[in-house]
């Protein structure tokens, strides 16, 4: 990639990706000045509103994380949701799961991560949540083991990580799922606000002054 982006003969680059190799992309071409037309995926968020139908919302966003193992530009990224709900949201995802796999490892409907070197980074996301005390519930119908080798991870949902999570900087791009917390509902336009814009955000609720507010006051992809 690298070899075809600095290439003499290249007029133009297109790249829908990752911020940092974005970057990559810009410094290569900049000498030369190729021009370049860049995708470059922020972190999507789902706010639930207290409004919402949570037994409704929860299924659309777990088949998100689990079509492709996330593996999809536009699945959801992180989860807002209110603070009273959290425990009812961990138990919906569950069963939506649960729903729709009977088991995992084995499931040629359930797909593992695109290659070994994804994998790790994923595992290394995990690792970081674990090591800051976040809690981690892997969300695994049948209970199987996916410690040797089968390149899957089982949807995995990250309770309550710190911004700078890895998990929460980074772009998941697989089956994890961090759900944080809120009290207002403005807080949920105040955080999304203040990282880079997402490719895509979505609302669930019945509140028409929060989807407005939503729509108005946040912009994606």
């Amino acid at each position: 990639t690298q070899h075809l982006v600095c290439h003499p003969m290249v007029d133009m680059v297109s790249l829908t990706g990752g911020t940092s190799i974005g970057i990559e992309v810009v410094k290569n071409t900049a000498d030369r000045l190729a021009r370049t037309s860049l995708e470059l995926g922020g972190k999507s968020p789902v706010v639930n509103s207290p409004t919402a139908d949570f037994q409704q919302s929860m299924q659309p966003v777990m088949l998100g994380k689990t079509l492709n193992a996330g593996q999809i530009c536009l699945a959801p990224d992180y989860l807002l949701v209110p603070e009273e709900e959290l425990e009812e949201v961990i138990s919906l995802a569950t069963k939506a799961v649960k729903d729709m796999y009977s088991s995992l490892r084995d499931n040629d409907h359930y797909t593992s991560v695109i290659n070994e070197r994804h994998h790790k980074r994923l595992s290394g996301y995990l690792e970081d949540a674990e090591q800051r005390g976040c809690r981690i519930i892997p969300l695994n119908p049948a209970n199987e083991d996916f410690s040797n080798s089968t390149g899957k991870i089982p949807p995995t949902l990250i309770v309550s990580p710190e911004s700078d999570t890895l998990c929460m900087e980074e772009e998941i791009f697989g089956p994890l799922l961090p759900i944080r917390t809120y009290k207002d509902f403005d807080e949920t336009i105040d955080y999304i606000n203040a990282n880079p814009r997402p490719l895509a955000a979505y609302y669930f609720g019945k509140d028409k002054g929060e989807e407005e507010a939503f729509l108005h006051r946040t912009t994606s992809g």
